[in-house]
């Protein structure tokens, strides 16, 4: 008998390449085919380590773009004294937030396609050469995809232990809602032409990568590696999701509609996600305005509530 995950496989993804009539990838050999995009504020105990992992990729082709946001530590210094290298570009700018950062580094932006990455997390040395095979190999798409490790504690571990190989995932929404994807800042890239059409939303800087990638994918699929290509650092997202005021969260702003579509159950899953956290962390205050700015949608909470502790049994 065929199992539900096999099923749910063969409706969601496509494992043959693809050959279809399109313009050549890179227009500008002049150009970087990578634009890697770094919003820096107050990371001067990583950023060091975060440029050497970009200088360190086995493909060349890229320019590396740190937008310091008003730091008011020693990162930018650190950048700028400690580094020589005609790929990399340090802008500095009034504090806007995260999202105002890498607004700012699209607008500058000379490459193909777009690579964020936080400053406190790393690529893997063949990151940038991994995802141009994926290009080539699935020529023409928006958004690329990838596996990511997930670091705490000294130790890392996949963040998709069981997926295996390349493939083009058709339903989006779909694998993202059963745990078979997860698009956030340094596990995909994005063709620039794509990326440009939206922009992150500066009121957020809590999830805003979820809001931004939820809009970019809404006419997409995406071709994926199952390769581990950038180190995710877990115990510095935790305390940033802590001490962030409720009005920052993506969660906040979202929009749960009346329908209970794969797209709402994500967003309902988040809220629910960051109303818990706000308990675990004893912001009580900033759990119950959650609850009551989403009282009319309570349900849709509790079935993604549900779903999300069923999903990581």
């Amino acid at each position: 008998m065929e199992t539900k995950k096999n099923i749910i496989r063969e409706e969601m993804y496509s494992f043959e390449s693809q050959t279809v009539t399109l313009p050549l990838e890179r227009t500008d050999s002049c150009l970087p085919f990578f634009s890697i995009i770094v919003p820096l504020y107050n990371k001067a105990l990583f950023i060091e380590r975060t440029i050497n992992s970009v200088l360190r990729q086995s493909c060349p082709q890229f320019e590396l773009i740190i937008i310091d946001d008003g730091s008011t530590d020693t990162g930018a210094q650190i950048v700028a004294d400690s580094f020589d290298d005609k790929r990399i570009k340090l802008i500095r700018k009034k504090n806007g937030g995260v999202s105002s950062a890498r607004n700012m580094g699209m607008k500058e932006a000379k490459g193909e396609f777009i690579y964020f990455l936080d400053a406190d997390d790393t690529m893997v040395f063949d990151c940038l050469e991994s995802f141009d095979k994926l290009i080539k190999l699935y020529p023409g798409y928006d958004v690329y995809a990838s596996n990511f490790f997930i670091t705490k504690g000294g130790e890392e571990r996949p963040f998709l232990p069981s997926i295996n190989g390349e493939f083009v995932i058709l339903s989006p929404y779909k694998a993202i809602r059963l745990g078979e994807l997860f698009l956030r800042v340094g596990n995909n890239v994005v063709r620039k032409r794509h990326a440009e059409k939206f922009l992150f939303d500066e009121k957020i800087c809590i999830y805003e990568d979820m809001d931004y990638f939820l809009r970019l994918i809404a006419d997409q699929v995406i071709p994926f590696t199952s390769k581990c290509l950038y180190r995710y650092s877990l115990s510095n997202a935790e305390l940033s999701l802590s001490n962030k005021h409720i009005q920052q969260t993506f969660a906040y702003h979202a929009s749960i509609e009346c329908k209970l579509t794969d797209k709402n159950l994500i967003i309902s899953d988040n809220v629910a996600i960051t109303i818990w956290s706000k308990i675990r962390f004893h912001k009580f205050t900033d759990a119950a305005k959650l609850l009551w700015r989403h009282k009319w949608r309570l349900g849709h909470l509790f079935i993604a509530g549900i779903y999300h502790v069923q999903r990581r049994r």
